[in-house]
């Protein structure tokens, strides 16, 4: 069988991206240790496109105009920190992206290679059973976690479309129930 990814794996190589993650795992571990997460569902999310700008121009006034704003409720050098860090969040959420995209495609296509090859060996097995006990116990073995593969995809695939009605059930509510 021909594989659509023919890389041989060099452990030393895969070591150095996973202690690389391992950094950037720390760091963002450091980073969130110390945060106040009594409800992180309450406020609004900035997200980045015009809630970005909004808080960066937030911020660039509030420096501007000290006296705008009770100082005792804003620190303007702790806004200042916020926005520095979203920015590197930012940074490095977009640069990650395609890291990540690459992973998955490259997992997608080693797995679609892993699925053909067990797919042949169970049916060689399954062909081949009443030759051999050990084929026999091949195919019991392959057969049966084939078919809860499929169970299990045929219940995602239900969940899935629960959530799905259940979210434009949702927006839909929120559509005729949100003030004008």
């Amino acid at each position: 069988m021909k594989r659509r990814i023919s890389h041989i794996l060099d452990p030393k190589a895969a070591q150095v991206s996973l202690d690389a993650v391992a950094t950037l795992k720390l760091h963002l571990l450091d980073i969130l240790k110390d945060a106040n997460i009594v409800n992180p569902a309450s406020g609004q999310a900035m997200g980045v496109d015009g809630g970005w700008d909004y808080c960066q121009d937030g911020c660039n006034i509030a420096e501007k105009l000290p006296k705008l704003y009770d100082s005792e409720r804003l620190d303007p050098t702790h806004y200042r920190d916020g926005i520095n860090l979203a920015a590197f969040l930012i940074a490095l959420t977009d640069e990650l992206k395609p890291i990540t995209d690459a992973i998955k495609l490259a997992f997608g296509l080693e797995s679609k290679d892993l699925m053909d090859a067990t797919n042949y060996v169970r049916g060689c097995a399954t062909e081949k059973k009443d030759i051999n006990e050990d084929y026999g116990k091949a195919a019991v073995t392959l057969n049966a976690l084939f078919d809860k593969r499929v169970a299990q995809a045929v219940e995602t695939r239900k969940t899935n479309k629960t959530i799905s009605s259940l979210e434009a059930k949702l927006a839909e509510y929120e559509k005729n129930n949100t003030p004008k």
